[in-house]
């Protein structure tokens, strides 16, 4: 197969040529490269025009790696004006105010499905009728690959509403009728990834050797410290000098293989340069005018290094302590990785005080007010990393740049990549030995758990800026380690509630009751409270006998509970003031079956004469004569 180099013609957004209508006009869609927010070069779109493609160069660091070289005789003219109306697509979502990050993201998914027209079903771009079709075999194709374990359904139910949404928008459907005849792939919650919440000794560790690398790199190159500079992160110690092989320390230096033949002129244990004797000693050979070298060279590096505020030294620290500070701001604030690495900024900030705890950062960028959320001890940290920033964009010699977090690119700032967790712990990892796991999807999901168990729901949507209803279906689950405690306390408490025929307890409608006062249990939907059966069953004083008698009060109780779905404000206040106390119920006549020693037909016996002859025991019998006789229950 022959490929060949195209004439092509790159447009930024705002250069794209339009009517005025807004229409894009373009004299030769295959020849167009368009400049998309999210991405460093021009993206060759109209390379889909030949069904033959493949990328120029897979070297990142040049332009080439963006254009594509083309088998002419795949050539599809038809095409054409499916890449014209594509990239009105693009421009009516970038006016929406669409993140660069969403924009990459959904042009990547669209170009998969592209690539699978391509090899696939070619006529698939062609025409309106074309497009509905290669959707539908598509569709069908996501379907086995879910079928076959090969994809999760939630990207496939993705994947399949992003490209219906651009047939709709390119073939003026809005109301999807082009794809009457396509199956719709539904998501499914049961098929949600749930991200694994660290355990708490990970995270004390984690964060302390974030904290104490921000700290540290930071006050140093901020305030101008000299080299070489002591580290100290946990109980090791580090010496920074201005080399290539910057950190070391007694718990590394055996372990760093450059370091016994060369870099002999440092002292990675007590932090100076060593003598010419000392080097000598170390070395493997008598070459004494070398070790002499060697030495004045290291003397004469330090001295650079400390005359120049910007030495590239210095500049790698002050990365790493940015990437160790947009760990801790993704701890603290739980925020979406892909939110937070496309935060504006503008410099003038107010801070709020939302709740307790929690301090709004307030400001204004670009034409639109910007918040977010965190734990008010950090504050201080924040100001200090703005301090840092600055001195980033110092040593770029730049006065602003429009996001919070960037990075420093072959001298040149551009947006952090969203494997800034990886990067990160590799280079802890290098540098001091230190193996970090926790992700920031991790995080956010222990930022979620800590929030749902000291705060309320309210507040954890707020601070991760998710709905409620996103916080109760994915940050309620708590760690394993965790769970595993309360699951042993869960059933403790349970078996607990069993207690002897002949030990001392005062009968109740619900059980018995060993107390004069209301005790908790801990996290628990309702509060104990003597003044409501629903609260007894909930406090640690309430007990119940193994015996027909409390059976047959507890089943009498949830038969009116569940009768009393009428009584009820809304079917809300039902589920979330009614329900756990049935919920309750249920736990506890397990934990008496599971200790009856009678016959368990027995129990059964009493569910049927209360449920289909409404038999109860006296007291909700009464109550339900009562309600009955007033025309509340019928």
């Amino acid at each position: 197969m022959t490929w060949s180099k195209r004439k092509t013609v790159s447009y930024t957004i705002e250069q794209l040529p339009t009517d005025e209508t807004g229409k894009v006009v373009l004299i030769d869609p295959s020849a167009v490269k368009v400049f998309i927010p999210g991405y460093k070069y021009a993206v060759d779109i109209g390379s889909w025009c030949y069904t033959k493609r493949r990328r120029m160069t897979a070297d990142t660091s040049t332009e080439a790696c963006a254009s594509n070289l083309v088998n002419m005789e795949s050539y599809r003219s038809a095409r054409k004006e499916f890449v014209s109306l594509y990239i009105e697509f693009f421009l009516h979502h970038i006016k929406l105010g669409k993140s660069a990050h969403t924009l990459k993201t959904n042009f990547g998914q669209f170009n998969r499905f592209v690539r699978w027209c391509d090899s696939s079903c070619i006529r698939g771009l062609d025409s309106m009728d074309d497009f509905a079709e290669a959707v539908r075999l598509f569709t069908e194709y996501l379907i086995h690959k879910v079928r076959a374990s090969d994809m999760n359904v939630n990207t496939a139910a993705t994947l399949q509403q992003l490209i219906t949404g651009v047939g709709r928008y390119v073939y003026g459907d809005p109301y999807g009728d082009l794809f009457r005849n396509v199956r719709k792939v539904r998501r499914s919650l049961r098929a949600v990834n749930k991200t694994k919440i660290p355990e708490d000794t990970s995270v004390a560790r984690t964060l302390t050797v974030y904290l104490q690398v921000f700290n540290q790199l930071s006050d140093f190159v901020v305030d101008f410290q000299e080299f070489p500079k002591e580290i100290v992160i946990e109980n090791n110690r580090f010496w920074f000098f201005p080399v290539s092989v910057p950190f070391g320390g007694k718990s590394t230096v055996s372990k760093k293989a450059a370091l016994k033949d060369r870099f002999l002129a440092y002292d990675y244990i007590s932090g100076c340069i060593r003598s010419v004797e000392e080097i000598t000693k170390l070395s493997k050979t008598n070459l004494i005018a070398s070790h002499r070298a060697s030495h004045n060279n290291a003397i004469s590096k330090m001295e650079i290094a400390n005359s120049s505020r910007f030495h590239n030294r210095r500049i790698d620290a002050a990365r790493m302590a940015f990437q160790a500070f947009v760990m801790l701001f993704s701890a603290n604030t739980g925020m979406n990785l892909g939110q937070m690495l496309q935060l504006p900024w503008s410099g003038d900030h107010e801070v709020l005080k939302d709740r307790i705890g929690f301090k709004g950062v307030k400001y204004r960028a670009g034409n639109r007010e910007v918040v977010f959320h965190i734990s008010s001890t950090f504050y201080q940290t924040f100001k200090k990393f703005l301090q840092l920033r600055q001195y980033m964009l110092d040593a770029l010699n730049i006065h602003s740049y429009p996001l919070l977090f960037f990075k420093v690119a072959f001298d040149q700032a551009a947006p952090l990549s969203m494997d800034i967790a990886g990067d990160l712990h590799r280079r802890l990892k290098v540098c001091f030995g230190f193996d970090l796991k926790i992700t920031t999807r991790m995080w956010r999901a222990y930022k979620g758990d800590w929030l749902i168990r000291n705060t309320d729901v309210a507040t954890t949507s707020l601070v991760l800026q998710n709905s409620p209803v996103t916080v109760l279906r994915h940050y309620t689950e708590g760690s394993k380690t965790r769970n595993d405690s309360q699951i042993g306390s869960f059933f403790d408490s349970y078996k607990a509630v069993v207690i002897d025929i002949d030990a001392k307890a005062k009968s109740t409608p619900v059980g018995r009751c060993i107390g004069s006062s209301p005790a908790t249990l801990g996290n628990t939907p309702l509060e104990p409270d003597c003044r409501t059966f629903e609260g007894c069953l909930f406090c640690k004083n309430y007990k119940v006998h193994s015996d027909i008698d409390d059976v047959h009060k507890l089943i009498s109780f949830k038969y009116l509970l569940k009768e009393s779905l009428i009584l009820a404000h809304t079917e809300k206040h039902f589920n979330e003031k009614v329900l756990p106390v049935i919920d309750r119920v249920d736990q506890v006549l397990d934990v008496i079956k599971s200790n009856f020693s009678g016959d368990i037909g027995q129990l059964d016996d009493i569910e049927r004469d209360v449920f289909d002859r409404e038999i109860l025991s006296d007291y909700w019998q009464m109550k339900l004569d009562t309600l009955i006789e007033i025309g509340v229950l019928s």
